[in-house]
Order: structure tokens, then sequence, then C-alpha cells
């Protein structure tokens, strides 16, 4: 697969697909192809190699799951889960490369002073 170091020098393997330009890029996940796990614990290697430490930062239920807005790795990640965290609790983020993609970063010169977030 294909790797894509983060700013952090956190390495991702990411989906395959071809990114047109030179970059920047940023890492795009989908929410509700990611687990979250109590603690911050690496995963080491298998299909969900892919993993980030980060801390919940809000929660808002959704019915049959919970949506979390996760800090992890300078970024806010979106998650969908059926685990129950509360705000502050550490945790693991782990996805397959299957739900990471590669995107053209926005303008730098656009960007507000919040952390970006991957959705």
């Amino acid at each position: 697969g294909t790797g894509w170091t983060m700013p952090g020098g956190i390495l991702l393997q990411v989906d395959d697909t071809e990114v047109a330009g030179p970059g920047p890029f940023q890492a795009m996940l989908r929410p509700e192809g990611v687990e979250l796990l109590e603690g911050a614990e690496y995963a080491r290697g298998g299909a969900l190699a892919n993993s980030l430490r980060g801390c919940i930062r809000e929660r808002q239920y959704l019915g049959p799951h919970t949506e979390y807005l996760v800090e992890a790795a300078g970024a806010r990640v979106k998650v969908i889960s059926h685990s129950d965290f509360e705000p502050g609790t550490q945790v693991t983020l782990r996805f397959s490369k299957a739900n990471c993609r590669l995107v053209a970063a926005p303008d730098k010169s656009a960007r507000s002073e919040r952390l970006p977030e991957i959705a």
C-alpha cells in the first residue's frame, strides 16, 4: 500500500487511489470506518495497522450510535461509534487503509486558527 507521513512524523497507510497535483495533502477518514478503543495503545500491524492516539473532546448521541470529535495528531477527527466514552477520555483511533484517503489540502492562507478537521 501507499504510505504517507503526517506532519508529526506518523506514517499512515492510505488508499492506493492516485491524488493529482504536487501537494500539500491531508488525510480524510470515513467516520464510520474508525474503531475507537479506550486508552492510548497503538495497534501493531494487521489489517488495521493505522492508529492514532487521541482524546475525546465532544460527543453527540444520535440514536443507535454516538458521534465523537476526537483530537488526534494535531487534528480533530469525527468518529461514529456504538461505544460510550466521556469527553476527556484518552483513546486510540484505528482504521484500515481503505478508510483513509489523501486529498488536496485547502490553501493555508485561507485557514483559520482552529485545528483542522478530518471528516
